[in-house]
């Protein structure tokens, strides 16, 4: 085995190991991990089938998830996933992100199966050599078409000035429900929703309080 391989095998068997590998070798500086992240790294490791993670902004939570979702692609090249978030240009940004690691990994490791397809344009979904897929939406727009059979993520399903406005609450909460929730291909998929809290009828609150007559760990 050479060093190459083992930091893969580590990479692959220790989500945190590869986080900070990652930071170090594509952004060239260490990630610092506080309390929060690694509470946050058990909870994402813990097999929860529904979790809500509530946090301020600019501490971490996405840049942790975006990795994850790498992570799963790691692991299994194969894997499906959703992202989703209420800002169409976010979600494009952050499949970007996404993208750029994995094509880091597979030129760093050798992993073709991570390189995207040259016939997908990679702006809202793109598929891999191996045929897994990442679908990005903004939970504004009809969302159609794949399902995903490895997980789905809502990072951000409110906007701020969605507070204002009940209506516009019951608007996302319903879109959750009638075509967000139904994207996954099995009940087994997990879903993991990533929210600063805005509104008491928010997304979050609307999941704790029944509104999917599921379980959510919070």
């Amino acid at each position: 085995m050479t060093q190459l391989d083992l930091e893969l095998k580590l990479c692959k068997e220790n989500f945190k190991f590869f986080l900070g590998y990652c930071f170090n070798y594509m952004y060239k500086h260490p990630f610092i991990f506080y309390k929060f992240h690694n509470d946050l790294i058990n909870l994402l490791l813990g097999n929860e089938k529904r979790l809500i993670l509530n946090a301020p902004p600019r501490i971490g939570k996405t840049e942790i998830v975006k990795h994850f979702i790498a992570w799963k692609f790691l692991n299994n090249p194969s894997s499906t996933v959703m992202y989703v978030s209420y800002d169409a240009k976010l979600v494009a940004r952050k499949n970007a992100e996404i993208q750029d690691i994995l094509i880091w990994l597979a030129k760093h490791f050798g992993i073709d199966a991570l390189l995207m397809r040259p016939d997908n344009d990679g702006k809202t979904e793109w598929t891999n050599n191996a045929r897994g897929m990442l679908i990005a939406r903004g939970s504004g727009n009809n969302i159609t078409g794949s399902g995903c059979s490895t997980l789905l993520v809502i990072d951000d399903p409110n906007k701020p000035s969605d507070r204002t406005s009940p209506t516009v609450l019951n608007k996302r909460n319903s879109i959750f429900m009638s075509t967000i929730r139904n994207r996954i291909n099995s009940p087994d998929v997990p879903i993991i929703v990533i929210q600063q809290r805005i509104a008491a009828n928010d997304l979050t609150g609307f999941l704790l309080n029944g509104g999917s007559n599921e379980k959510w760990t919070h």
